[in-house]
């Protein structure tokens, strides 16, 4: 089967898809925020997932077959994880979340938040929680948002943020 010029089946052999059945097409789709990286430019630039992404694999688990290689080991080492010929795109089991709009007003002596962070300036343990404020419009994987703005050395933005 791997080299069917090499090796042809004989004339009176049942063709091959009288042993196969064709699952229905994959009908779930993941959701990912807007900024997100497109997945599939990403993966055939050969950029790896970081550590910190959600586990995708178990987002799948229920359509993917039982032996379907690990989705995060593959997304964590795309060049020596290349897909298969014939492979569906992965943006077609996406759906691409719509851009944030929210501002929340501040005092007009309020530090501008990007000079902030970029110098990694923490805030206060009494700054009003960010994370309470973003409530709904923050994903429920993305990490907490106060932990984050407490610790801004630690926890660099991704570049696609």
């Amino acid at each position: 089967l791997r080299n069917p010029a090499a090796n042809p089946l004989p004339s009176w052999h049942p063709p091959l898809d009288q042993y196969t059945s064709q699952r229905s097409a994959v009908q779930f789709t993941a959701a990912i925020g807007a900024y997100h990286p497109d997945p599939d430019a990403s993966f055939a630039a050969g950029t790896a997932i970081s550590s910190a992404h959600p586990l995708v694999h178990g987002l799948f688990a229920a359509v993917l077959s039982p032996t379907h290689p690990n989705l995060d080991t593959i997304l964590r080492d795309p060049v020596n994880n290349p897909f298969p010929a014939g492979h569906p795109p992965m943006s077609q089991f996406v759906n691409r979340r719509a851009a944030v709009s929210f501002t929340v007003s501040v005092s007009s002596f309020h530090d501008n938040v990007t000079t902030a962070f970029a110098n990694n300036q923490a805030i206060s343990s009494t700054h009003p929680s960010v994370q309470t404020l973003m409530a709904s419009v923050l994903s429920s994987t993305h990490p907490n948002v106060d932990q984050i703005l407490r610790n801004p050395a630690a926890n660099p933005l991704p570049s696609w943020h």
